[in-house]
């Protein structure tokens, strides 16, 4: 019983403390998915009215449901939001429903010469589906002149219709006897308020593309220019323009090779004569570059008597000269610390008189022993 009481009473100061902790975003909520305390509110930051659930200790976010769910009686429209009724839902259903486009006034486009059956603009359909969207769809249906050109052909424009006006542009096709000539014209549908649909048309345009008349592009291989991978030039029509389009070569090292200077300052400044080099040669440098062996190695000096370097840097010892100076310096040691008559004997005997008349010496007779 105390332990409930104890447990009930913990319960309720984190409830008092947390109560100043339970807002975030909708998205924060689902994410975390947290057990509410038995009680705890939790609050969507931001949201008008004011969205909360309330926890009973055991149930997740996910599984709790809202707190005071707004009715429809409680709504109020505004400039943005309206509220639909069943009947007026399907009185604006068919007034949208299948319709056809009438282009029987493009027959005869306005440019002469033009085939006056080759409109391939004048079957469109467009229909308004139950997601409240408008399709257009123009296709090909009776230019045979060019009918594998453009197999296929179709320009489908979806937008929506929930804004109420809208407008949709798209592009048209048809072309003279040649079944070369290309023109453009356009349909414009536009949603009015009142839930009704008009559309209008654009005249074909003048004539802007000439297939015949398009310019071939390609690339041809010419001989390598001195220097480079490969050469190319651009064509048009079979004949060259531009200037050449010279591939580089990569910086590859093709070859590399020791030799010996033989004239001062060259090949490279400060060159020395007999200095040692190499030469490396790349792949897109006909000029060559240089390396001086002595930048590779350390210098070093003696000092001629104990220890030489030769020309080639290579160091010596001169051990006959160094024996003898050895020897020289241990015998001079040893006379400095060597005593022939004695006098270090004396010494130590006289250290060792000393330390027995010192006062940290304990003389003691043991009987039996002298």
């Amino acid at each position: 019983m105390a332990e409930n009481q104890t447990l009930a009473v913990l319960q309720e100061i984190l409830l008092k403390s947390r109560i100043k902790f339970v807002t975030g975003t909708e998205a924060e909520w689902t994410a975390a998915n947290p057990v509410l305390l038995d009680g705890e509110y939790g609050l969507i930051r931001g949201s008008s009215p004011l969205k909360y659930k309330v926890g009973d200790g055991t149930k997740t976010w996910s599984a709790l449901g809202w707190g005071n769910v707004t009715s429809l009686a409680q709504l109020t429209a505004d400039a943005t939001h309206r509220l639909v009724t069943d009947a007026e839902k399907t009185g604006w259903n068919e007034k949208a429903d299948v319709f056809t486009f009438n282009y029987e006034g493009y027959l005869n486009p306005p440019t002469g010469g033009l085939n006056p059956q080759g409109q391939v603009a004048k079957n469109i359909v467009a229909a308004i589906n139950a997601n409240k969207k408008c399709v257009v769809v123009a296709q090909n249906v009776t230019v045979q002149e060019i009918e594998d050109s453009i197999s296929g052909f179709v320009s489908i424009t979806e937008v929506s219709a929930s804004a109420v006006t809208g407008l949709i542009d798209t592009i048209r096709m048809a072309s003279d006897d040649s079944g070369r000539t290309v023109f453009l014209a356009t349909a414009s549908i536009t949603f009015k308020s009142d839930g009704t649909v008009t559309t209008a048309a654009v005249p074909y345009t003048g004539r802007i593309v000439m297939e015949d008349a398009l310019p071939e592009y390609s690339t041809e291989k010419a001989p390598t220019v001195s220097g480079f991978a490969a050469t190319y030039y651009l064509t048009r029509n079979g004949s060259r323009i531009g200037v050449p389009i010279n591939i580089p070569l990569d910086q590859v090292l093709r070859g590399s090779s020791i030799k010996t200077v033989v004239t001062a300052n060259s090949p490279y400044s400060g060159a020395k004569v007999g200095d040692k080099y190499i030469e490396f040669l790349f792949q897109n440098n006909n000029t060559p570059q240089y390396l001086p062996v002595q930048d590779l190695v350390d210098v070093y000096t003696g000092d001629d008597q104990y220890i030489q370097v030769t020309e080639s840097n290579v160091i010596k010892l001169n051990y006959s000269v160094l024996s003898l100076k050895l020897a020289a310096d241990l015998k001079k040691s040893y006379d400095n610390f060597y005593d022939p008559k004695g006098a270090g004997e004396a010494a130590a005997k006289a250290a060792i008189d000393e330390f027995k008349a010192s006062t940290f010496v304990i003389q003691c007779t043991i009987p039996g022993m002298n």
